[in-house]
């Protein structure tokens, strides 16, 4: 009698870290994508930031320059411009890199699957955006002279309608290559639902520290912590899932909702938001943070879990 063999059952993460074979993985390739990825992101797409910085010092005007702090005096809708523009040379070198280096779909980024899940995504903005919404009226409440009513509305339709159209490509960059492109190409050499979203965590915490933000007098670390958070949770809800639909969300929903709706007077992007915070408040954000994130869990997760997936992965190993 023929023995019975028991059916190998794959978890959520193991599909989506399974997605590099869809494609080539040698060494090689892995250090080639990241220098093409690093060189086009942070070399190629620095010169217009290190042009315009040249122009506001030549521009005779005063009240334009750069501080160590971003730009000032200029428009919130040029200065996006220039800064986003870096994202639109890292998008590309990501696609290059995927599709052409490790010769796979491009979309084994996201999703194992054969088709993206939009409504995960659009689940994820909407869960983080009416969180923010939440956080943002329970400090109001709390601290009211924290908000200051800025809405220009010639100002805000304009900048809004260019924000809808970067904001979400940076966002997305950033999905892609920390919780996508890095966090597969590490599961080839191991898998761990804590450990590769620690190490997530803190190589996108480490790239924020930067940031106008942490110059605040008190609680800069406090700052730290929350953008490990906020990477490590990423990392966490898309092995969870098996897919980075929910992180994209995610991610676009707080951009999009900072610059929009109500952003710091020290930030990295300047935007025409409804409302200018002009107190960073580095415990209360970190507390809230938490909060948002157990609340984003059981609505994810819990309450509105994910749809059925109809077919299994598409998973085509290749020789190198």
């Amino acid at each position: 009698m023929k023995e019975s063999s028991t059916p190998i059952i794959k978890s959520p993460m193991d599909d989506y870290l399974d997605a590099v074979y869809q494609g080539r993985n040698a060494w090689w390739r892995y250090a080639s994508s990241i220098a093409l990825i690093l060189t086009m992101w942070l070399v190629i797409g620095s010169i217009p930031v290190f042009l315009f910085g040249a122009y506001l010092l030549m521009d005779g005007n005063p009240d334009s320059k750069l501080t160590t702090l971003g730009f000032a005096g200029v428009s919130p809708l040029i200065v996006m411009f220039v800064i986003l523009s870096s994202y639109l040379f890292f998008f590309a070198a990501i696609f290059i890199s995927v599709r052409f280096i490790h010769a796979r779909p491009f979309r084994s980024l996201i999703t194992p699957q054969p088709r993206i899940n939009w409504s995960r995504l659009f689940a994820g903005f909407t869960f983080w955006f009416i969180i923010a919404g939440l956080v943002t009226i329970f400090e109001a409440i709390l601290y009211p002279s924290r908000y200051v009513f800025s809405f220009d509305p010639n100002k805000f339709i304009i900048f809004a309608f260019f924000a809808l159209l970067l904001i979400p490509i940076q966002a997305s960059c950033e999905e892609l290559f920390f919780r996508g492109y890095l966090m597969q190409g590490l599961g080839l050499r191991f898998r761990s639902i804590v450990l590769l979203p620690l190490v997530s965590g803190l190589i996108f915490g480490m790239l924020h520290l930067a940031n106008p933000e942490m110059s605040v007098p008190s609680g800069a670390w406090m700052l730290g912590v929350s953008y490990f958070l906020v990477g490590f949770f990423a990392a966490l809800i898309t092995l969870m899932d098996g897919g980075l639909e929910l992180a994209l969300g995610l991610h676009i929903a707080n951009n999009l909702y900072t610059a929009l709706v109500a952003n710091t007077t020290v930030s990295a992007l300047a935007s025409e938001s409804i409302f200018k915070v002009n107190e960073i408040d580095p415990f209360f954000g970190l507390i809230s943070l938490i909060i948002g994130m157990v609340i984003f869990y059981l609505l994810a997760f819990i309450i509105f879990p994910k749809l059925n997936r109809t077919s299994k992965p598409e998973i085509i190993f290749q020789e190198e």
